[in-house]
């Protein structure tokens, strides 16, 4: 793989709607501010996936 080879992360429908849940949750229970905690870590997340495709635990 290229050093410079950009990579995206691809969620699966199930994934999506179990996302849409949660923020469903976070807004009736909390605040936007949590709402906005969760992208945040889904989007560093994402982030090292796209760094680190092929690391196994």
């Amino acid at each position: 793989m290229a050093d410079n080879e950009l990579l995206i992360v691809v969620y699966s429908k199930r994934s999506l709607a179990d996302v849409r849940t949660i923020r469903d949750y976070l807004l009736y229970k909390f605040t936007q501010r949590e709402v906005n905690k969760l992208y945040n870590l889904l989007s560093d997340f994402e982030a090292v996936v796209a760094t680190f495709p092929t690391y196994i635990l």
